[in-house]
């Protein structure tokens, strides 16, 4: 809406009419100061924002990209999402991914391998949602991107780990600091009579019911008190299986 004004005198005019000059300017560095605002967000996020047109190729993406890897944002411009995967990715997730994509869905938390130009593999999980215009037309996709390869490895140590445990011939088992059972391998649960199937955890098994009477009063007393002093104990024990029988172990 324009301002009106009675044609007095030019001095009239003159001040009336710079008014929404001084509003037009004051809500256009508004607008920078806000743009600005965005690309600091942007750039000091540990993840990355990006956006593409609607062929899917990315249009813009921001400078702050995980360092470990030998690339830069700008080589991706220009570039689609599934250009980019490797071959490790999860078959089902990526055609899962295209669908959502051809259908103009919003996606969460798509994790997919990304083959960097120097040979290496980045793990990356992204989420977007698309664009569209005042009339409706679709301008494409916005949204985030994280490098999860560190917690991706940290993982897959972990299953290492935990395969080599559960394998293990001996008795393995790991409690809560007040002693309440959390785990028991595979060959703790046949020492035991614990069927591969029952969860310990609701079992409401402490580590002095692993042990028949007479040794819960040690394992209490001084088991349990050097192992939280000095983070081990050694020493020989007896294990109490479900059918009474006892079984010499040396901790």
């Amino acid at each position: 809406q324009g301002w009106p004004f009675a044609p007095v005198s030019a001095d009239a005019i003159y001040l009336i009419a710079r008014r929404p000059v001084a509003h037009a300017l004051a809500a256009e560095t508004e607008r920078r100061r806000e743009a600005q605002r965005f690309r600091d967000f942007a750039e000091s996020a540990s993840d990355w924002f990006w956006e593409t047109g609607p062929d899917m190729r990315f249009s813009y993406i921001s400078e702050r990209v995980d360092g470990r890897f030998a690339f830069v944002p700008s080589s991706m411009i220009g570039r689609t999402r599934d250009e980019m995967m490797a071959p490790e990715t999860d078959p089902e997730q990526r055609q899962r991914h295209r669908e959502d994509l051809a259908e103009r869905r919003p996606f969460r938390d798509f994790q997919y391998v990304m083959g960097l130009p120097d040979g290496q593999r980045a793990q990356i999980q992204t989420s977007g949602r698309p664009l569209y215009g005042d009339d409706g037309t679709f301008l494409g996709y916005r949204g985030v991107s994280t490098n999860v390869t560190a917690a991706v490895e940290a993982r897959a140590a972990r299953d290492r780990m935990a395969g080599v445990v559960e394998a293990s011939p001996n008795f393995v088992a790991t409690a809560e600091t007040d002693g309440h059972i959390l785990y028991i391998n595979a060959a703790g649960r046949a020492m035991l009579g614990i069927g591969a199937a029952e969860d310990v955890t609701r079992l409401d098994l402490d580590l002095v019911d692993l042990y028949p009477a007479a040794t819960a009063g040690r394992i209490r007393d001084d088991v349990l008190p050097a192992a939280r002093r000095s983070g081990q104990w050694t020493g020989e024990l007896t294990l109490r299986h479900r059918n009474g029988s006892e079984i010499p172990v040396l901790n």
